[in-house]
């Protein structure tokens, strides 16, 4: 069981009859699937705790993810960053700025937000960058 294979079962997942409704919820700012959240944590659930197992970041899952059209790729990235939280280093906050400014909207901001303070907390130094961060025109 791999994470490309959660992208697989995503995708096989998919009902346009709810893709619509969601689409119009946020404001046809983005395309969706229809694999409304319920469906989309049991994925989660089957894959999350054997990727935790190996205590590395898989960012290109990540990145994949990000790249796809579909939002809920994007969820599944944004959720499991917050589930391999524990893992992420000082290293890893430019890659998880660029996260949360590049297609960004309340949905994906609202599950990054958590995994970027986390971080934080963890690595009080960095409070400075999340400072600038306030001051940009993009968060």
């Amino acid at each position: 069981m791999s994470l490309t294979d959660l992208l697989k079962e995503l995708e096989a997942a998919k009902d346009p009859k709810k893709a619509g409704p969601m689409e119009a919820y946020m404001r046809h700012q983005f395309s969706f699937l229809g694999v409304a959240a319920p469906e989309r944590n049991k994925l989660y659930k089957k894959y999350f705790p054997e990727a935790k197992k190996t205590k590395i970041i898989d960012w290109d899952f990540v990145d994949t993810c990000w790249e796809k059209e579909s939002r809920e790729y994007l969820y599944a990235a944004a959720n499991y960053l917050k589930a391999m939280q524990s893992y992420l280093t000082e290293n890893d906050l430019p890659k998880l700025e660029w996260l949360v400014v590049t297609k960004s909207w309340w949905d994906t901001v609202d599950i990054l937000d958590r995994v970027v303070g986390s971080l934080v907390y963890d690595h009080p130094e960095l409070e400075e960058i999340i400072l600038k961060w306030s001051l940009s025109d993009n968060i």
